[in-house]
């Protein structure tokens, strides 16, 4: 499993582990099967394929977490 946390000072993901998980509010999670993506500790959510994901402004591809 492969995590990412959201840095709004740089507006980018950054590779991160459970710990990192834990304090963010906003994650991306790719299990090899599929990519979720964690909002203020919420349930994860699957991230459908061809959309974009927006925090901050910023828009990510859903290809560059699988």
């Amino acid at each position: 499993m492969k995590i990412w946390t959201f840095n709004p000072a740089t507006c980018v993901f950054e590779r991160g582990g459970r710990a990192a998980l834990a304090e963010a509010d906003m994650a991306v999670i790719s299990d090899h099967t599929d990519v979720h993506v964690v909002r203020d500790h919420a349930a994860p959510q699957r991230w459908p394929t061809g959309e974009p994901l927006v925090v901050a402004g910023c828009e990510f591809e859903r290809e560059q977490f699988e």
